[in-house]
């Protein structure tokens, strides 16, 4: 109730694109350029959206970090190109023409069959995780859930009190019925973030298909390798797999 009264709002707004050396695969790159705002409302009335922060996605494993304060972003509607030419650095980050390109990444290069992948599913966790816990992506899933749960429960005790005779029959209709609607709200919630990580994980996998000349079936097969919270992202591309076409890997969409 109380952040109905007073709370804050955010929001992202594209900036444009800009060469950045991404910390997480390890390559020099594009990333499109974002700024986030921040605004505090008391009821319906809102103050000043101020920026807090700017940030760059990966063009090629998709994930976010700062935005060099070197960066000058412009926009640059090629959405299938990754690696930046000299001129575009020059222009978007003159700071990295005499620098060495990065040597170091959340993977060693002597995984070079398999980093640019395992920075990809590093995106694409941590793109799931940032909707996981929006009322507005996944809904509040676990709040209805806890409430399904504590209305069994005092049902229970109220048949068990009402129908002593007659309360097996009951229990094993009503948690019956509470744990169909358990099973359709965590796949309703599931849903609903996998289709709000897939309006920015769309192009990432179709550009990442392109560049590495495989299909989206290889990349589910060695999502099936990994373990813990990387699990997730299996789930997520079998998803994917009706939602992005096998046939035509770049689809000129933006986001």
């Amino acid at each position: 109730m109380a952040a109905l009264v007073w709370g804050t709002r955010i929001k992202e707004e594209p900036i444009g694109s800009a060469a950045f050396d991404c910390p997480v695969c390890g390559e020099r790159v594009i990333g499109d350029a974002f700024k986030v705002l921040k605004a505090t409302h008391v009821y319906f009335i809102r103050g000043h959206f101020r920026e807090i922060q700017r940030y760059a996605r990966c063009r090629l494993c998709a994930v976010s970090s700062d935005l060099p304060t070197t960066a000058k972003p412009e926009v640059f509607k090629q959405l299938n190109i990754i690696f930046p030419t000299n001129g575009f650095i020059s222009r978007t980050n003159p700071a990295l023409i005499d620098k060495p390109k990065p040597e170091n990444s959340n993977y060693p290069k002597s995984l070079e069959k398999t980093r640019h992948v395992l920075s990809l599913f590093h995106g694409i966790l941590g793109e799931i995780n940032s909707h996981k816990s929006s009322s507005k992506a996944a809904g509040n899933a676990e709040g209805i859930i806890l409430l399904i749960l504590m209305a069994s429960l005092f049902l229970s005790m109220f048949l068990y009190d009402k129908f002593p005779n007659h309360t097996g029959l009951f229990l094993i209709t009503l948690w019956t019925i509470a744990l169909f609607l358990i099973i359709y709200f965590f796949r309703l919630q599931s849903t609903l973030m996998f289709k709000a990580a897939h309006q920015y994980l769309n192009i990432h996998i179709q550009r990442f298909m392109e560049f590495k000349h495989v299909q989206l079936r290889d990349l589910i097969s060695q999502a099936s390798t990994m373990k813990g919270e990387f699990k997730i992202v299996k789930r997520y591309l079998l998803w994917a797999e009706k939602r992005i076409d096998p046939n035509s890997y770049y689809t000129n969409i933006g986001y």
